[in-house]
């Protein structure tokens, strides 16, 4: 077996060369019970921020146990030290087992990935868009949840406010792109995209939700007014996705 694919060279070289590692180690440590090392989210479709982005990776193993998972520990938690390497791990059964339980974090991989080993396991997963529609569903009435508590927790925490803004993008925005599969049968790929195309069939106000990926992008520091004003209105355009997504 032998290594499908290089990276993006627009990946930065330590992060290239971490998931290399990482990949070398473990094919060393378990050889024939890999099955596939896929690399998906943000670092395959140039949404990738050093200082605060996940790396992502899947593996496909033939066995997840104790006695496999001691074989990696070491590489696992030196990749996670060094670019926030976080990895599922399964089977290809439990993989396909999932497909109802996690439908739009598997559109999502599906639709953004990259084999650097083994088989593309993820070529031909079939995902309901029914399971798409209720995951998009409660993903997005739980981030209404989240967000609420927040707020009442940290209303006068500008970092807090700020953290919570941009991180909640990213939930948003996979269950946007989960409705925009049910509704269209396709929805572009990087999250900018995802945004414009969702305001355009849902009727949304795209500025809203532009202040918060920009904050998310340039690194930018907002004070406390900018950040309640933006929070705010945040908040109601989850209010109206939900709306929309619940009543098509």
């Amino acid at each position: 077996m032998t290594q499908v694919a290089e990276l993006s060279h627009t990946i930065p070289e330590k992060t290239r060369n971490a998931i290399e590692n990482f990949r070398k180690s473990v094919v060393d440590a378990l050889g024939d019970q890999v099955g596939s090392v896929i690399v998906y989210g943000g670092v395959t479709r140039d949404e990738y921020y050093p200082s605060e982005s996940d790396v992502n990776v899947l593996l496909v193993l033939t066995d997840v146990s104790v006695a496999v998972l001691d074989k990696i520990v070491r590489p696992y938690q030196k990749g996670f030290r060094d670019i926030n390497l976080d990895a599922i791990i399964l089977t290809e059964d439990q993989l396909r087992g999932s497909m109802d339980v996690f439908p739009v974090r598997f559109k999502e991989m599906k639709q953004s990935h990259q084999l650097i080993w083994g088989r593309d396991v993820l070529a031909d997963l079939d995902i309901s868009d029914d399971y798409l529609k209720l995951l998009a569903v409660q993903e997005i009435k739980n981030l209404q949840l989240r967000l609420h508590r927040i707020y009442l927790l940290n209303s006068r925490k500008s970092k807090t406010l700020q953290r919570a803004l941009t991180s909640a993008l990213a939930p948003y925005l996979s269950a946007l792109g989960a409705a925009l599969v049910v509704k269209t049968g396709q929805s572009p790929i990087k999250k900018r995209d995802i945004a414009e195309t969702a305001s355009a069939e849902f009727d949304l106000d795209f500025s809203l939700l532009q202040s918060p990926m920009e904050l998310k992008s340039h690194d930018r520091k907002a004070d406390v007014a900018e950040l309640r004003t933006l929070y705010d209105s945040f908040m109601t355009t989850v209010d109206r996705t939900a709306d929309i997504v619940d009543n098509p």
